[in-house]
């Protein structure tokens, strides 16, 4: 968890001073849990971003709402230099953008085999 207090207090622009920095949000964080039984690893984890000051210079808004992204791996080390493993990220295919006005890809998998010597 990390509680990031950011405030502007120099530029050349008077009125931004005070205003919390663009894209730094205030609460943020991850937690993760793997479990390696035997051969196998599986990861679940959840990272948290909190509203945060951005401008999308088009529509005026000016924060950009918190969300959360779940993620899902397993791999399995089918032999000492083969492991083939799989990873979904946002799994619950949360719709939000990082940035505003660019939206962040919706669920994904990924997959493939680690091979090691």
């Amino acid at each position: 968890y990390t509680l990031l207090y950011t405030r502007i207090v120099k530029t050349g622009n008077t009125s931004a001073i005070g205003l919390e920095l663009a894209r730094r949000p205030r609460h943020s964080g991850s937690v993760s849990l793997e479990l390696t039984p035997r051969r196998f690893a599986f990861l679940i984890g959840a990272r948290f971003v909190g509203e945060r000051q951005d401008g999308d210079f088009v529509f005026g808004v000016n924060r950009n709402p918190s969300y959360t992204n779940l993620f899902l791996s397993a791999s399995f080390q089918a032999s000492r230099h083969v492991s083939p493993y799989l990873r979904i990220d946002n799994a619950l295919d949360e719709t939000y953008q990082e940035a505003l006005g660019y939206s962040a890809l919706s669920r994904r998998a990924l997959g493939g085999v680690r091979i090691t010597w």
